[in-house]
């Protein structure tokens, strides 16, 4: 895809591109869509989305989005018992509508100067959301990645939310 571009989502949603280094919602997007095709009314996705999430949390704790006060609570006490650090960020129409400036598409896949990046990346993952799935989204750019030797561990892949991920199933 170019800048300009219009394309059309698996759901039948109109994307234009607008960032084409936002890339991956758009891949995420279609694969939330084709899991609830497949009958998951409970989702979790985990993706290095934005580094606005970053900005805002820093390196050692994960951005949470969730449209279920159930599910968030669940994933909170997991998180809470593998002792990995999350915090819930929103998900409102205010970021919703952000993406809602397209002449031409449904919506746009960025919101230029509009700030709260990981609010808004995580709007454009929620439109592909069914009314009846219950979705969580992590957004862990700045945890997925130790940049550093740090507290007894290498530098790379940290494995941040395994742990969380674990012990959410198991419960």
């Amino acid at each position: 895809c170019k800048m300009g571009d219009v394309i059309t989502m698996m759901g039948g949603q109109t994307v234009e591109i607008y960032n084409t280094d936002a890339e991956g919602r758009l891949i995420l997007a279609d694969g939330l869509e084709y899991a609830q095709r497949q009958g998951a009314r409970q989702v979790i996705d985990v993706a290095t989305l934005t580094y606005g999430c970053q900005a805002a949390l820093g390196d050692e704790v994960t951005g949470v989005f969730c449209n279920s006060d159930t599910l968030f609570s669940a994933w909170q006490q997991a998180a809470g018992t593998a002792r990995e650090k999350i915090w819930r960020l929103p998900l409102m129409e205010v970021y919703h509508r952000n993406l809602e400036w397209s002449v031409c598409a449904d919506f746009a896949n960025y919101a230029p100067g509009k700030g709260a990046a990981a609010s808004t990346a995580a709007c454009f993952l929620e439109k592909f959301i069914h009314p009846e799935t219950e979705w969580l989204h992590l957004d862990m750019v700045g945890t997925a990645t130790n940049r550093g030797e740090q507290k007894g561990m290498a530098m790379g892949a940290s494995g941040a939310m395994i742990g969380s991920l674990i012990r959410f199933l198991e419960d």
